[in-house]
This record gives structure tokens, C-alpha cells and sequence, in this order.
């Protein structure tokens, strides 16, 4: 989204193939992109179904795409290659390809994972030396792809996912909380398997109102669903859905942000996450689980706002006392804006 609304405002037009966003959402939308959207893939769909709308897809894709004949064509993940790569097959010369990871995939995921990854992936591999760009979101991904993919001096670009500048902007923190209650704020999907939502949930009701914690979500597991329906505690909510370009305003209300997966697999291990970026520009302290590796060189204790490392499974060991603000005058500039790494995007482009 904020890629397209840089291309918007760069009054470059584009045409984008995606899948329809459920009801929950905002439909996105800019003025010179034009975006076509088919029936998106759910989980609970019977198999026959599920493959049928993943054929569709990709055939109605690659027919536009000869349709409109364009010269380059950047696609985001291995899920989304196959008519670009196909493309790439049928006019080898003609078509430029660009590639975006989002996320890390593994060659164990890749290979335990769903068969239309793994043979979308097999095709990539064959292709990657013809491609005009790719690019990962940092610099770990990047060497762990080239690795995985045999190819050690293949020229792999960092895209970090940074928010808009204007964010920076809109988010209007003119307090300096210098006391209890610390209010914290985790925003995006929730899960207890693979996220420290328990944790995190009884260390804030062990500081006895010390401490409030907001949870913003409308992606929640079932086990998530059951774990907020037993909790029971007036320092910590469950708020629902936000929009995306209203979270500036949102977190603006809050002192610190939280991260709270697991790294479970190594995506999230390697993964300096978007949340990340937003809580910063936005300028909330962050907390981060100590198996998040890819977070590590933004670490920051001293001036704010703040990057603190925690070992989630001993948060009895975490004084409240030791994250309200610091001091104003020790305060940092904070530049993670996407409008830096799209222009390189874009001029590769052009």
C-alpha cells in the first residue's frame, strides 16, 4: 500500500493484480493505479475450491499480462510469480522481472510447505540470474537467500518496509510520561501458539495497574479468541480492528509499542518487523522478544525512543519501573521512511 501511494504520488501509472481483502478491511485505493481484484483464497474452503481460485488467478493474470504487454513487471512473493515468470518464458527478451520479499521462506518451509510455492520456487531458481531485481528487507534475508539458492553473487537489493513520512507528521505526542500507568499498545494479528500474548498479559496484571496494555487487532486466532475471553482485567483490552492509515493518531495515545513473536521459524527470527518501524516514527519505545535476532542493530536503550531486548519467558524478572520514559532532553531523530527506499525502487524502474 505505501509503495502504490508512492507510485501515486509520483504520477507513475501502474496496473496491479491482487486478491479481494475481506470485509474487515478498507478498500485500498489511488488515482493513477489501477488495481484488479479476484476471490482471494480461505482457509476453510474445501481443497477443490481453494485450487480453482489459485488457477484462476494465475491464468487470468498471465492473460492481462499479455494483454497489456508490459516491459517490467515487479511481483511481492513466490505465491505471486507464476504469470510473471511465464511471461519472462514466453519473451525473454522483452520482459524486464523484479522481485519483492516481504518475508523469509526457508528451504525446509519451501519444501513442507504447499506444492504451488514449492513449484512457483523451482522456477525462480532457474530464472534468478535473468532477473533485473531483487530485493529482500534486510541484509540477514538477503545473504540467507542467496545462500539457499546457491547463487552467493547474485546482486540482492534491501527494501526495508518503512512507513510513510507523513506519519511522522500525524502522530502528535506532545506528553512525556514520567509515571505510572505505562500505557502500552500491540497492534496486528494474535496468536498464543506462536506470540507471547500470556506472558505479556499476566506480567501487566502482576503490576497491579501499573501498567494498561491496548490490543488492536481484527486477525485473531481461535486459541487467541479463548485465551481474551477467560482473561479478566480492567488494565488490559482487546480493541478490535484499525485501520492501517489511521494508526499514527492511534499510537499517539500510547508509550511503548509491542513485539511479541516468538521466532518460531526463521522469518521471525531474521525480522526487524514492520510494527517495528511504525511504532518508532510514530515515537513509542519498543519491547522485543530476544529471539528476534533481525531487530538487534536497532537496539537503542539510552536515548528515546527506545529499543529494549526482553526475555519474554522470564518477564517477572522486568521491573515496570525500568521503561517509563526517559528524560526529554534525551531524545533521537528517528528516519525509517518509505519515500528513501521506494525512490531506489522506482528509479530502477523508470
Amino acid at each position: 500500500m505505501n509503495f502504490l501511494e508512492f507510485l501515486d504520488e509520483q504520477n507513475i501509472q501502474a496496473n496491479v493484480w491482487s486478491t479481494k481483502l475481506d470485509a474487515a478491511y478498507n478498500e485500498f485505493s489511488t488515482s493513477n493505479v489501477t488495481i484488479h481484484r479476484l476471490s482471494g483464497v480461505q482457509n476453510n474452503e474445501r481443497k477443490i475450491i481453494r485450487l480453482l481460485k489459485y488457477l484462476n488467478f494465475n491464468l487470468y493474470v498471465l492473460f492481462s499480462l499479455i494483454r497489456y504487454r508490459p516491459d517490467k513487471i515487479l511481483y511481492f512473493e513466490t505465491l505471486s510469480g507464476l504469470p510473471a515468470l511465464l511471461l519472462k518464458k514466453i519473451f525473454p527478451e522483452r520482459v524486464k522481472l523484479f522481485v519483492h520479499y516481504h518475508e523469509y521462506t526457508s528451504p525446509e518451509e519451501y519444501r513442507n510447505g504447499m506444492f504451488l510455492n514449492r513449484f512457483i520456487h523451482s522456477i525462480e531458481k532457474k530464472l534468478y540470474n535473468l532477473f533485473d531485481w531483487i530485493s529482500h528487507t534486510n541484509e540477514v534475508r538477503a545473504s540467507l537467500f542467496k545462500r539457499d539458492v546457491g547463487l552467493n553473487d547474485l546482486d540482492v537489493k534491501i527494501v526495508p518496509n518503512y512507513p510513510p513520512l507523513k506519519w511522522k507528521l500525524q502522530s502528535k505526542r506532545n506528553k512525556s510520561n514520567q509515571g505510572a500507568p505505562l500505557k502500552m499498545v500491540y497492534v496486528g494479528a494474535l496468536c498464543t501458539d506462536t506470540m507471547y500474548v500470556r506472558e505479556i498479559c499476566e506480567w501487566v496484571v502482576a503490576q497491579n495497574g501499573a501498567v494498561h496494555l491496548d490490543f488492536w487487532s481484527h486477525n485473531i486466532s481461535n486459541s487467541a479468541d479463548v485465551y481474551f475471553k477467560e482473561v479478566s482485567s480492567s488494565w488490559i483490552s482487546l480493541k478490535g480492528g484499525v485501520d492501517y492509515y489511521s494508526l499514527p493518531k492511534v499510537l499517539a495515545e500510547y508509550d511503548m509499542g509491542l513485539i511479541l513473536y516468538m521466532g518460531h521459524i526463521p522469518n521471525y527470527v531474521h525480522n526487524a518487523p514492520n510494527k517495528l518501524f511504525e511504532y518508532l516514527v510514530c515515537g513509542l519505545d519498543v519491547l522485543f522478544p530476544e529471539e528476534l535476532k533481525g531487530t538487534y542493530p536497532y537496539i537503542c536503550e539510552a536515548f528515546a525512543p527506545r529499543v529494549i531486548k526482553v526475555n519474554f519467558n522470564k518477564l517477572e524478572d522486568l521491573d515496570y519501573r525500568t521503561l517509563l520514559a526517559v528524560s526529554p532532553v534525551n531524545r533521537r531523530e528517528i528516519n525509517f521512511f518509505a519515500e528513501e527506499v521506494y525512490s531506489t525502487v522506482v528509479r530502477s524502474l523508470e
